[in-house]
């Protein structure tokens, strides 16, 4: 008999959603139906807050939201924990990769009135309640700072950013067709971290746990829980380590596999 999971967990950009700018209505309604059955559903994404909202906004109003890999854990509106990064370290990352010329992406604390600051060369969709600025000078109440490299230079300019971080900053990758994203976070953040925090405070074993995946950020998540799925298209590392693989992002993969555990 199938292990019948108590709280279902995934990642949004990549798993759920591909080229759009909210989740499908048929995954929408799978994870709307979990949550009636009173079985908790946690998103967990590199995406920002106001990303986030904008892909959830026909889910049920209990979903919990954790964007940016964790940084910060909402439910109902209702901010759960934020962790922030320190001043100095910020500034000087941002600095460099504005000389550098690279993307700039400057997130501010949701306790504050959530907003982004960009600058950059065409990254930001239009629609979205983003800042554009010349420049930055208040580095207060910052949850993360990002920017996207090509793969050429993924390694140089790591290793260089990795000089202005202290030791309760980390860097985390996320591989895209042309490019990674690179965002520098608190040490405390990862989505595994985040989801063994929660399950702690909610005293859920992580063997109940099932995660759905398909990047470098979901690795060590996918690692702990109970039921590691993966989507099809995920990149060929995880493949290589996880055997258990739903249909495709494209094909509403993630969807279909809940509906055959639950008996949906």
């Amino acid at each position: 008999m199938r292990h019948l999971p108590k709280v279902v967990v995934s990642d949004i950009g990549g798993t759920l959603v591909r080229n759009a700018n909210k989740i499908p209505e048929f995954t929408g309604k799978v994870l709307n139906d979990i949550i009636k059955k009173g079985i908790p559903v946690i998103l967990i994404t590199g995406f920002n807050y106001h990303t986030v909202k904008a892909f959830v906004q026909d889910l049920d109003k209990n979903i919990i939201l954790m964007p940016q890999n964790g940084t910060l854990c909402i439910k109902d509106d209702e901010v759960i924990w934020e962790y922030r990064i320190d001043t100095e370290p910020v500034k000087k990352i941002y600095n460099f990769l504005d000389e550098e010329k690279l993307p700039v992406i400057v997130y501010k604390g949701i306790e504050d009135d959530f907003s982004v600051f960009y600058k950059g060369r065409g990254i930001i969709k239009r629609g979205y309640p983003f800042v554009e600025i010349k420049s930055l000078n208040d580095f207060q109440n910052i949850t993360g700072i990002s920017t996207i490299i090509p793969f050429d230079k993924i390694e140089i300019i790591s290793k260089k950013i990795k000089d202005f971080t202290v030791d309760d900053l980390q860097m985390i990758r996320v591989r895209e067709k042309d490019f990674y994203w690179l965002e520098v976070a608190p040490r405390k953040v990862r989505k595994d971290i985040a989801i063994k925090r929660y399950c702690e405070k909610n005293q859920v074993s992580l063997s109940d746990v099932i995660f759905f995946g398909d990047n470098y950020n979901d690795l060590e998540l996918l690692r702990i829980v109970g039921t590691p799925v993966i989507v099809e298209n995920a990149v060929t590392d995880l493949k290589n380590e996880f055997k258990t693989v739903a249909e495709s992002v494209y094909n509403e993969g993630v969807a279909k596999y809940l509906i055959d555990i639950f008996n949906l």
